[in-house]
């Protein structure tokens, strides 16, 4: 019996020891996990759409601003002590900081500085100041009334660069209208651009004497009435001195512009192009006279786009057979089930071998040419279509995008090519009372009844047993 108590005790003891050195081998293993945690910055957005961490956009973005001389970017918080609404901001800004060590932010109650706070023009609590010292040196800042990913980036975008970039949208001719409402206007497309800070001013040629000097480019948008000789001289003579244009024409015509488009060493045969397979992809309200381009052609604006937009009824361009001083390349290829209908748009539309001409087709060109006198390079962009950016299809495929690469390349900034930024995927969860009353009666009900039921059959097994 003594010797069966001395094994018992001597077993206890062993498990004791052993109990002892698991309790400090876990302990350790919990030390050396949470070191490890403190001291890695690896991290894995597992959410949905990484609505949790910045988007390539936003990381690109940073790295090119960088590259271009920023140095500083500091975000001034204007929040009372709750924390309701200092977290959310420090998270998104700690995701910026993430990828940029020059990246600070600091928080200011408005009870203890209202002087500052009236200065700066703030009017409620949670603004931010943003504030940016450029590759110039000069220092620029934004008030920022929403806080998101989208806004933050374009105003480190807008902010980043050294000048304003006016583009002037001539008037006089029934042209598309920046400020419109109307389906054929580009309002839409015009506020895109202001997040990305250009200036856009309107420009009446007969009623001006010169254009701006500091005008990045001019952009002829669909005109309705032709142009008049002396406004036409006046275009040509912008081109001449080496201005930067953005010419978007219908197929309706050149209204005027004819001798224009010859300086240029390009040519617009009369039609329509027309893609079949627009409604073979059941594109909803386009018909055969729509064109979906995924084709171009490696446009220095476009090397990494990679998707299909859409251009209602568009013409063509084509090279005359000339020498020429520009650097000529067409950038938006139609593929080869299109053709240039020459006769007038029906219902129903065939291809005519002898009077029409089968793809692919350009549809637009890119020009340029090296100036020597300022040692820079001129610019200009030819699409034979201006509905792709109206109001009415500019969120059809990638029409947004397209003009925004398009405009950052006219206004000699390709840096921010490719900018775009992608908004937060919809998390939101919208639920019919009826769905709610069913999800209602089976947590409240019929789940807690079948574990009553599985608890009496286990205890009526066990009593049986």
């Amino acid at each position: 019996m003594t010797e069966i108590l001395q094994q018992v005790k001597k077993l206890r003891k062993q498990q004791g020891r052993q109990s002892f050195i698991f309790v400090c081998m876990a302990l350790g293993i919990f030390l050396l996990l949470g070191t490890l945690a403190l001291s890695t910055q690896k991290e894995w957005d597992l959410s949905r759409g990484s609505r949790h961490s910045l988007t390539q956009t936003s990381v690109d973005l940073l790295q090119k601003v960088q590259e271009e001389g920023v140095h500083s970017i500091k975000f001034t918080a204007f929040m009372s002590k709750n924390p309701m609404l200092k977290e959310p901001l420090r998270d998104l800004v700690g995701q910026y900081q993430k990828h940029s060590k020059d990246i600070t932010l600091e928080f200011i109650d408005p009870s203890i500085r209202p002087e500052l706070v009236r200065e700066l023009g703030i009017t409620r609590d949670g603004e931010v100041i943003l504030n940016i010292k450029n590759a110039a040196g000069n220092e620029q800042s934004e008030l920022l009334r929403e806080l998101s990913e989208t806004s933050i980036s374009n105003a480190i975008l807008r902010l980043s660069r050294d000048t304003e970039r006016f583009v002037l949208f001539l008037e006089g001719h029934a042209e598309r209208n920046p400020f419109g409402l109307g389906n054929h206007d580009i309002q839409q497309f015009a506020k895109e651009l202001d997040a990305k800070g250009f200036v856009i001013e309107r420009f009446d040629l007969s009623q001006q004497a010169s254009i701006p000097t500091n005008t990045r480019f001019i952009v002829i948008a669909s005109p309705q009435l032709n142009y008049l000789p002396s406004e036409v001289e006046q275009l040509t003579q912008y081109l001449v001195n080496g201005g930067n244009l953005l010419w978007l024409s219908d197929p309706d015509g050149l209204k005027g512009l004819e001798s224009l488009l010859t300086t240029l060493g390009i040519q617009s045969p009369k039609g329509t192009v027309i893609d079949q397979g627009t409604q073979e992809l059941g594109i909803q309200g386009a018909d055969a006279s729509f064109s979906l381009i995924s084709n171009y052609n490696q446009h220095p604006a476009l090397r990494n786009f990679k998707y299909v937009s859409l251009f209602p009824q568009a013409r063509t361009f084509e090279l005359m057979q000339q020498d020429s001083v520009w650097k000529q390349t067409p950038f938006l290829l139609t593929a080869e089930r299109t053709w240039l209908e020459t006769e007038e748009l029906k219902t129903s539309v065939s291809f005519n071998p002898e009077a029409d001409k089968l793809g692919p087709l350009n549809i637009g060109y890119s020009l340029t040419r090296e100036m020597e006198e300022n040692e820079s390079q001129q610019r200009i962009i030819l699409i034979g279509d201006g509905d792709f950016l109206s109001n009415r299809f500019l969120n059809n495929g990638a029409n947004l995008p397209l003009g925004l690469n398009l405009f950052d390349w006219l206004s000699g900034e390709e840096a921010f090519v490719n900018i775009t930024f992608a908004e937060t995927p919809d998390t939101s969860l919208n639920i019919s009372e009826r769905n709610l009353a069913w999800i209602g009666l089976f947590f409240l009900f019929i789940l807690p009844g079948l574990c009553f039921i599985i608890a009496i059959r286990i205890w009526i097994k066990r009593r049986n047993a």
